[in-house]
């Protein structure tokens, strides 16, 4: 046989490559809170739940009821960086945040107005911090 006839013959037999689908960004999906801290205090951090989208909206539940939501920009698709929380029930017109995602764990912190934005992910006087965890859809 040729080795054109060879190659052919093989690639006629070989799997049919899968595509890769395109996965979420790393913020995207639902988070439950661990721990909270506020202005540097632990605090309690109920039972609330966030969920982050990929049309870039964001809400936050209590009980099962929708607490707030609106808009969120930034570095949703990285590991970490930068995020603005806008509009919300509140009528705020955004709050700025830093965050990091480290396998399913969450750290969202979250600066006072008008403190602006964290300088980084730790608690600190001007700042809330969330450690939250991914909840895993249900198979």
């Amino acid at each position: 046989m040729t080795p054109l006839i060879v190659s052919l013959a093989l690639g006629i037999g070989a799997p049919a490559l899968k595509e890769k689908a395109t996965p979420e960004p790393m913020l995207v999906g639902e988070w439950v809170p661990e721990s909270v801290t506020v202005g540097g205090r632990p605090s309690t951090p109920g039972s609330n739940r966030w969920a982050f989208r990929a049309d870039g909206t964001y809400a936050l539940y209590a009980q099962g009821a929708r607490l707030d939501g609106g808009e969120l920009t930034g570095d949703v698709g990285k590991a970490g960086g930068t995020l603005d929380l806008a509009g919300g029930n509140q009528g705020l017109t955004a709050n700025l945040c830093r965050f990091r995602v480290d396998g399913d764990i969450l750290t969202l912190a979250v600066g006072h107005n008008p403190a602006g934005r964290p300088a980084d992910v730790e608690p600190g006087p001007k700042v809330t911090v969330w450690v939250m965890k991914r909840v895993k859809p249900e198979k």
